[in-house]
């Protein structure tokens, strides 16, 4: 019967020192996250693409991405509740407020954007709720079974104002100049 050789301390210790700089790469290399503002995601269908562009051409994909915490994996879990933020507190003009006109059945219909002091126009067939943001998130998760994706109708707002009414227009670096800039949204400036 053989015998194994047997281990010298110092080969144990050098064993141990090896592993534990190996443990300590691993871990610095799992907590370093990606910038959601710069970074591309490097996974899935949507990889190569930055998270601002997603926001506003993928609402939906961003929103499923967020509720799953798929996306925290790779990045920046308070840089991405940033984003969130700014995506359901985009700023209406002073003085103007948004108009946001739901059903059971299709979700929300229309978002239309008046003068606060103006009457909004009344909804016989559903629900009108008003707020002074526009809020690509609204009542996303109140219309799961809706032919269409219930955030088009803000979507289509914000591109209009912000994006020369053209979704061609939502490049990745418009689209992450848009969510640099601060008073493109009610923080905590201004109130709900």
């Amino acid at each position: 019967m053989q015998s194994r050789p047997r281990t010298t301390a110092r080969q144990t210790e050098l064993r141990l020192e090896a592993k534990q700089k190996s443990n300590t790469n691993n871990t610095m290399k799992a907590n370093i996250k990606l910038d959601p503002m710069h970074d591309a995601i490097t996974y899935g269908t949507h990889a190569g693409a930055k998270i601002p562009a997603l926001i506003l051409r993928r609402t939906d994909w961003f929103l499923w991405s967020l509720n799953e915490r798929s996306l925290v994996r790779s990045f920046d879990e308070e840089k991405l509740q940033a984003l969130f933020t700014k995506a359901t507190r985009i700023a209406v003009s002073d003085g103007m407020v948004a108009d946001y006109y739901s059903t059971a059945t299709e979700g929300l219909v229309a978002v239309k954007l008046r003068r606060a002091d103006e009457p909004a126009e009344i909804s016989t067939s559903g629900t009108l709720v008003t707020k002074n943001v526009l809020d690509l998130a609204h009542d996303f998760y109140a219309y799961r079974g809706c032919r269409r994706p219930v955030f088009d109708p803000v979507l289509d707002v914000v591109i209009d104002r912000h994006f020369g009414g053209s979704r061609a227009n939502v490049t990745e670096e418009a689209a992450k100049n848009f969510f640099s800039d601060d008073s493109n949204f009610a923080l905590a400036t201004r109130p709900l």
